[in-house]
């Protein structure tokens, strides 16, 4: 199978890039990699408490087992899933702190206060008390979303009720954050790094990124 674009995708058609080609042939050695992880384990007999473990012990609401090539597609999934989102999201967070001396310096305090409470110990508890750091995140989140837009082949017709408009059945919806989350209509200053925004006392706080 060649790779799709945003050309294949409205013209139904397989383009033949090298560049997918690539991008194929490592989905394939990355799949034999944990096939071959997961047959081990299988004639072993061993167990553990992991994700690959708990996928080749899941099964579907039918009772179905999940098949050796599904748990592989799943573990690149999320592999990529995690790594790229998890990166991506630290790299910007981090730049925009780094220009943004004066927030900075209020996340610092803010963990510098929260570690001295529970000891020195960084556990989930602690984490869920820094909200500075959470709106940093949030903000670089809608800033720079990790993905660039969001597609979907529609299955049932999609109906529009303020535009007055139906997306009919087979054809592809797609959205962009990048576009929503930078809309004036929606966020004050969009193209400003405001972690505030976030506070509980504005508007803006249920507009989470994605």
């Amino acid at each position: 199978h060649y790779g799709r674009d945003l050309i294949a995708v409205y013209l139904g058609l397989p383009l033949p890039l090298p560049k997918y080609r690539r991008r194929d042939e490592a989905h394939l050695e990355l799949k034999r990699m944990f096939l071959g992880e997961i047959a081990d384990r299988r004639a072993k007999g061993e167990k553990f408490d992991d994700l690959v473990d708990t996928l080749m012990n899941a099964t579907y609401k039918d009772g179905r087992p999940l098949s050796d090539d599904e748990i592989g597609g799943m573990l690149i999934g999320v592999l990529f899933a995690g790594q790229h989102t998890s990166s991506i999201t630290a790299a910007w967070t981090g730049l925009e702190l780094q220009a943004n001396p004066a927030y900075l310096k209020r996340v610092m305090d803010e963990q510098k206060a929260v570690m001295a409470e529970f000891n020195g110990e960084l556990t989930f508890e602690a984490l869920k008390k820094m909200t500075v750091l959470e709106n940093a995140v949030k903000e670089s989140l809608r800033l720079h979303p990790p993905l660039i837009f969001l597609m979907r082949k529609v299955m049932q017709p999609l109906k529009l009720e303020k535009e007055g408009y139906t997306i009919p059945v087979g054809d592809y919806a797609v959205v962009s954050p990048v576009i929503g989350h930078r809309n004036p209509d929606v966020f004050t200053n969009p193209d400003v790094f405001d972690p505030d925004r976030f506070d509980v006392d504005r508007k803006e706080y249920l507009r989470i990124p994605f």
